[in-house]
């Protein structure tokens, strides 16, 4: 019986059927795969509602998807336990300090968060909000890589500003000429940002110490960038090119006749852009949403949880559109809690 079998399988390899069936089975696993991954990646609709509707909202970030905070206007800070966004009474706007806004906040963990804007670099510690440094900058953005290198850009005066943190240490080092307006680290010691004016904005790469400024096709530039690896990024124009960067090289990717603001990635593959008066969602293609209001930061948590925040304190969450329930006429509710009891 064995010897038969093993005949068998030998007529079957010669004619090639073994291969073709090895192939199908491949090939069914990457079908799998790939209907695994739009099924854990869905588009999104948007629930919406207001805390601060007097104070614009720059920027926002999740240590996970139950602790995150939210920055802007006047120094104040909103965080969120899971349940609802309360506004920290420890804020700055609270305080009554001079801060005409904060424009960045990075969430590493629900007692290490650090936030950023006119004048001061602040830092929470699960306790309370303290200032780190003060001085006569802005801090346009920030960003980590892991818990131990970060980078801080923006402005002091005319010129560009930057801060690097490493060893729990921020230190003041050599910046661009240029205002920094959009930061993205790639690793320990390695940043891409932007810089000079909205519409006529420069990309350089930081590397060890060291600035090279990179050059883009002839009559693009870039406001604000996201880098998903250290190979390849997304490059957003003030007026709605979109730029991909790869191998080396910038190239055009897309028009998406939308004036960005701040852009977040999951991976290579899903990302969202946000804008004046649109939502644009990356997923086999871009999706554009229009809102009638301006949103600014973005923090694309994981596959099911976005948080978008704009003007006139607008606190936006996407709702994956496959989820049960009745959606009204724009498809949103007012508060998050009604959503997660349809999930």
């Amino acid at each position: 019986m064995g010897q038969e079998y093993r005949l068998v399988l030998c007529i079957l390899n010669e004619m090639g059927v073994i291969k073709m069936y090895k192939r199908l089975v491949i090939l069914l696993g990457l079908f799998v795969l790939l209907t695994s991954c739009n099924k854990n990646y869905p588009w999104f609709r948007w629930g919406f509602y207001t805390i601060v509707p007097d104070r614009d909202l720059y920027d926002v970030s999740f240590s996970d998807s139950s602790h995150g905070w939210a920055v802007g206007d006047d120094g104040i800070i909103l965080g969120y336990d899971g349940d609802e966004w309360r506004v920290s009474v420890d804020t700055l706007w609270h305080q009554g300090t001079s801060c005409s806004y904060l424009s960045c906040v990075v969430a590493l963990d629900s007692d290490n968060v650090w936030a950023g804007g006119t004048r001061v670099l602040l830092h929470y510690d699960g306790g309370r909000w303290e200032k780190v440094i003060e001085g006569d900058f802005v801090i346009e953005d920030m960003e980590f890589y892991g818990d131990e290198y970060g980078f801080a850009g923006g402005r002091e005066g005319e010129s560009g500003y930057a801060l690097e943190y490493r060893d729990g240490e921020w230190k003041e080092i050599t910046a661009p000429p240029e205002y920094i307006w959009s930061v993205s680290v790639v690793g320990d010691g390695e940043v891409w940002v932007s810089t000079g004016k909205m519409d006529t904005c420069y990309v350089y790469r930081y590397n060890k110490g060291e600035w090279d400024r990179s050059e883009l096709p002839d009559g693009y530039t870039v406001f604000a960038l996201e880098f998903t690896s250290k190979g390849e990024g997304w490059g957003f124009e003030w007026d709605g090119v979109v730029m991909h960067y790869q191998d080396g090289e910038w190239e055009f990717w897309d028009s998406l006749y939308v004036m960005f603001w701040n852009a977040d990635f999951l991976d290579r593959g899903h990302g969202i852009a946000t804008g004046i008066g649109h939502i644009c969602q990356y997923k086999d293609g871009w999706r554009v949403v229009y809102f009638p209001s301006s949103m600014f930061g973005v923090d694309y948590i994981d596959p099911d949880n976005v948080w978008i925040v704009g003007i006139g304190g607008m606190l936006m969450f996407g709702i994956p559109e496959d989820i049960e329930g009745e959606w009204r006429e724009k498809g949103i509710d007012d508060r998050r809690g009604i959503i997660e009891g349809l999930r």
